[in-house]
C-alpha cells in the first residue's frame, strides 16, 4: 500500500489503528519501525536460543567429566575392595550396577543442586530486571525433563570406562599386594606445554 505524497504516515497509522480496534478483528498496523523492532526481537531471541544450546551442551560434558573423574577417583581407591567383593559374592555385572548406582546419585545431586541454582538466578534476574521478562520467567517442564535427562544420561555415559574397569578386576588382585607408584619428573618444556 503505497501513500499519497505528503501525508503523514504516523496520522494514516493512528486513524487506521482506531478504526481497527473498534472492530472485531485480527489486522494489524505495522510502520517501518515496528517491523525493525520486531525482526530485532527475533534476532536477539535466536542469539539467546544458540546460547542456550550452547551452554546447555557445555554444561553437559562438564557435568559428564567431573563425574567420570570422580568415578575413576573412586574406583581406583576401592580397587581392592571391588576384588574382595568378586571373591566373597559378587557378580561383575552387580559390581557394574554398584558403579553405575553411584554415577545415578551424583546425577541426581547434581539435577536438584543445578536446578536449583537455575531457578533462584531466575528469581534473582526477573526481580532485579522485571522489564526483562515481561510475560514472566519459570522453570518449564520441558526444562525439567531436559537437564534430568542429560543428567542421568550424562552420569550412566560417565559410569562405563570406571565400571568396566572394575569389573575386571580379578579376586586374587585382593590378595596381592598394592601397586606402588613411581616418582617421575616433568621437564620444564613439559610442564610449559
Amino acid at each position: 500500500l503505497l501513500l499519497v505524497k505528503g501525508t503523514d504516515s504516523s496520522e494514516f497509522r493512528e486513524k487506521w489503528k482506531r478504526k481497527l480496534a473498534g472492530r472485531h478483528t485480527k489486522a494489524e498496523i505495522f510502520g517501518m519501525k515496528d517491523m525493525e523492532a520486531m525482526l530485532e526481537q527475533n534476532r536477539m531471541a535466536s542469539s539467546t536460543r544458540m546460547q542456550a544450546y550452547s551452554a546447555s551442551g557445555m554444561s553437559l560434558m562438564a557435568a559428564i567429566f567431573i563425574i567420570f573423574t570422580t568415578l575413576s577417583m573412586g574406583v581406583n581407591e576401592r580397587i581392592r575392595q571391588f576384588a574382595i567383593l568378586r571373591a566373597v559374592a559378587l557378580t561383575r555385572g552387580q559390581i557394574a550396577l554398584m558403579i553405575a548406582l553411584e554415577s545415578l546419585v551424583l546425577g541426581l545431586i547434581g539435577w536438584i543442586g543445578g536446578l536449583a541454582a537455575g531457578w533462584g538466578m531466575l528469581k534473582l534476574i526477573s526481580s532485579s530486571h522485571p522489564d526483562l521478562f515481561r510475560d514472566g520467567a519459570e522453570l518449564g517442564s520441558w526444562c525439567i525433563w531436559l537437564t534430568g535427562a542429560s543428567a542421568f544420561g550424562g552420569a550412566l555415559a560417565a559410569s562405563v570406562i570406571p565400571a568396566w574397569r572394575a569389573t575386571t578386576i580379578s579376586p586374587m588382585d585382593a590378595f596381592s599386594p598394592p601397586v606402588s607408584f613411581h616418582r617421575f619428573r616433568l621437564s620444564p618444556i613439559a610442564v610449559a606445554f
